[in-house]
């Protein structure tokens, strides 16, 4: 149906517009209102609340806790590029913040099906 597709094409371009944004140098930013602190943090947070949620609507033929386990691994493993990419920094609080986004993405998903 139309609204999976939607879903399901979202995701997977959101999903190629993040590890491309992530493997850019910082400094293409020019030390935008996008890399300071708390807002990176909060960056970090929705995209991967939209990806846990967009991925979730897209009802793919995989267990709830295959696709959550798959989102982690992707944070985690963006950051550890970051560690050996020569013009980003590994910073553990985007693995955190990454993680509270897909925990809420899990959440959202939870309570809108509950109620």
């Amino acid at each position: 149906t139309m609204p999976i597709f939607f879903f399901r094409f979202s995701f997977f371009s959101l999903s190629i517009l993040f590890i491309f944004l992530s493997i850019l140098s910082v400094d293409t930013f020019n030390n935008s209102i996008f890399t300071s602190g708390l807002i990176d943090k909060f960056l970090h947070f929705f995209a991967f609340f939209a990806l846990t949620t967009l991925g979730l609507l897209s009802k793919f033929k995989i267990k709830t806790l295959l696709m959550i386990a798959i989102l982690f691994i992707l944070g985690i493993f963006l950051e550890i590029i970051h560690f050996f990419h020569p013009y980003r920094v590994f910073e553990l609080l985007d693995i955190v913040a990454n993680s509270l986004g897909i925990l809420a993405g899990l959440g959202l998903n939870f309570f809108t099906k509950k109620y």
